[in-house]
């Protein structure tokens, strides 16, 4: 799947899984993919190869298994690359496993019922924060090891987690 515009599914109600696994979202302005207030009762996919070349929003968002960026490339020219302030997820984020983002990614205030894994992912924003968690909620452990790249701030500010699993290097 390729768009070469936003795509917009804000307020939603997906039955399923959101399954965007290989995608090619681009926007010359704005979001490539908003998904601000959606509803969606599965998990949602942005991996194997899925790519963003804008910021992708899930603003207040409800997943009801897992969000998996495993190997997804978040690459905006300017701005956030993922922004999922107020998400509620009730499983896992996957956030690792190559997965690249070249802006900020933001969970504050992010209610996640499962793990958030970070392993082997690539945090590269080109000024500012990396990753901003602050406020958010991990009901399983926070996975923050084995981290491939950190080129700015990272914040857990006020977070809660239930179990942390680090390395010095991360």
């Amino acid at each position: 799947f390729n768009a070469s515009g936003g795509v917009s599914l804000l307020g939603a109600k997906i039955g399923g899984d959101l399954s965007c696994n290989g995608g090619k979202f681009e926007a010359k302005e704005g979001s490539a993919l908003s998904c601000d207030g959606a509803d969606i009762s599965g998990a949602v996919f942005f991996a194997n190869g899925f790519h963003a070349a804008a910021e992708v929003r899930l603003l207040g968002a409800n997943i009801g298994t897992v969000l998996s960026c495993k190997g997804g490339a978040f690459e905006p020219k300017e701005g956030n690359a993922l922004t999922c302030d107020g998400l509620n997820v009730t499983g896992d984020v996957f956030l690792d496993d190559g997965f690249q983002a070249r802006g900020a990614v933001r969970l504050r205030g992010a209610m996640i019922g499962g793990d958030l894994s970070c392993k082997d992912g690539k945090f590269e924003p080109k000024q500012g924060s990396a990753l901003t968690c602050e406020g958010a909620k991990i009901g399983g452990v926070l996975f923050f090891r084995k981290v491939g790249e950190i080129t700015g701030i990272v914040s857990f500010g006020g977070a809660e987690v239930n179990a942390l699993s680090d390395d010095c290097e991360s």
